[in-house]
């Protein structure tokens, strides 16, 4: 499915690439800001994102492009796009407190377990257009998705069940944090900067943070080198997104190249997290453990209560989750 796509976006470019070429010269050209959540070691993705526009619109947007921090904070990117402050934001919908279905978009716990459910929720079962229908609330015009990474715990000891990770105390936060309390699992909340000296002193014996690539960019396989293969998300996905009234503004074959570009990227971004996850567990850790079916069950039956908080937040949410459910009846976790 993922050639598919690959090749659909090729085909796209390509057509987007041809009406540039009957374009004339004196096409107004658009100078655009943009600013993504991710530092610039992790923003690779997102800047050939502001480069291939650039190129497949033959000059004619030109994409000034920011990392984490660089102009506003993470959190408030979504506003900063709202009002005009950035042209195009990319960030995680679960920073923007004022979208009610952002815990969602992020992805809630066990809701998905690889790349390729969470394209047929967003492509088949019309999660995307739900999702486009609530930023457009909040002024701004929804482009596309991108997979970030698994959601997967390191820890101290090796875990090969469920019973042996409740012996453990486990670095957390949010939904996850709550499934994990639901199957009697300790967890604490502890920020980012904290997480490596936690597990060095024994705070704490594990950690829910991301996927390998994760884990050895912030180091914390120094510490803690047991992988736990089960996710209880895969991937996270994050968003690109455009200020409404600059979107409206432009002409259709632009609106075609930045949508196509965005779409790319958010694949892109995945590709070499997606390759870490079996290349990088036998050089950074001691072992990886997998849980047996009846273990992963009791996940998803631990996350359900997660689920069903964040539908009863709003009508959309409770219409996303039921299209969460959906995916799961229809890949056999849920009857």
């Amino acid at each position: 499915m993922l050639r598919i796509t690959t090749a659909l976006i090729a085909f796209f470019v390509l057509l987007a690439s041809f009406s540039v070429g009957m374009c004339s010269g004196n096409d107004k050209v658009y100078q655009l800001k943009m600013q993504s959540f991710y530092p610039q070691s992790m923003a690779g993705a997102q800047k050939g994102f502001a480069e291939t526009v650039e190129k497949m619109s033959g000059g004619r947007i030109k994409i000034t492009f920011f990392t984490s921090g660089e102009l506003i904070s993470s959190p408030e990117i979504l506003k900063a796009t709202k009002t005009g402050m950035i042209d195009i934001g990319m960030g995680s919908g679960s920073y923007f407190s004022e979208l009610t279905i952002g815990n969602i978009e992020t992805g809630l716990p066990m809701a998905w377990q690889n790349a390729y459910e969470a394209r047929v929720l967003w492509e088949e079962l019309g999660f995307k257009e739900l999702l486009a229908k609530e930023y457009e609330k909040h002024g701004v015009h929804y482009l596309a998705p991108n997979y970030a990474t698994p959601y997967k715990i390191l820890t101290k000891t090796p875990v090969n069940s469920l019973e042996e990770l409740k012996k453990l105390k486990i670095r957390a936060i949010g939904g996850s944090a709550k499934m994990l309390s639901n199957l009697g699992v300790a967890t604490v909340s502890l920020p980012l900067e904290d997480i490596y000296l936690a597990l060095t002193t024994g705070q704490i014996d594990g950690v829910l943070f991301g996927g390998a690539n994760e884990y050895k960019m912030m180091k914390f396989y120094e510490a803690a080198k047991f992988y736990i293969a089960n996710p209880i998300l895969d991937p996270i996905v994050d968003s690109y997104f455009m200020n409404k009234k600059v979107w409206d503004s432009l002409p259709e074959d632009l609106q075609a190249i930045i949508t196509v570009a965005a779409t790319e990227a958010g694949l892109k971004h995945y590709d070499p997290v997606w390759k870490a996850e079996y290349t990088l567990p036998d050089t950074l850790f001691e072992d990886v453990t997998k849980f047996s079916e009846a273990d992963a069950s009791k996940l998803t039956d631990g996350a359900i209560s997660v689920w069903e908080e964040e539908a009863n937040r709003s009508l959309e949410n409770a219409e996303a989750v039921e299209m969460i459910k959906e995916l799961n009846r229809m890949v056999g976790r849920l009857n």
